[in-house]
């Protein structure tokens, strides 16, 4: 009894020896208190113990929520990835951005080639005529 626990009575020099007609330990008078007081405490455990298992059930149906919800989630996420895929394979490439750039540019540059030409005909027809 050496982990700071009270001694009991008629170990080492308690404040009485043993109730006298062969009682049934030794007396205490501060028993009664002290086991009141362990009494309320318990019920305090009690309580909060009950409050615990509460939150817990609560917390338990908030988490098989969850996880149905990422079910739900990953199911939609796996969709997505899918649809997102097909639709990727049917996007240029950046090599296919150059050909296009590229030829923009030539039918832009045979366009002006034919303006320019016009112009240098037309004048030229003109100044003949």
């Amino acid at each position: 009894m050496s982990q700071g626990f009270p001694r009991p009575v008629g170990e080492g020099g308690g404040e009485k020896a043993a109730v006298a007609g062969g009682g049934s330990g030794p007396y205490d008078p501060g028993m009664d208190a002290r086991v009141s007081v362990l009494e309320t405490h318990m019920e305090y455990v009690r309580a909060d113990l009950a409050e615990i298992k509460a939150e817990q059930k609560v917390t338990s149906a908030a988490i098989a929520s969850l996880a149905a919800a990422t079910e739900r989630l990953s199911a939609k996420v796996d969709a997505t990835e899918v649809r997102l895929s097909a639709q990727m394979a049917t996007l240029p490439t950046k090599s296919d951005l150059r050909n296009y750039y590229m030829q923009s540019l030539a039918i832009g540059f045979a366009f002006l080639v034919l303006v320019v030409g016009g112009i240098v005909g037309g004048l030229d027809w003109i100044k003949v005529h």
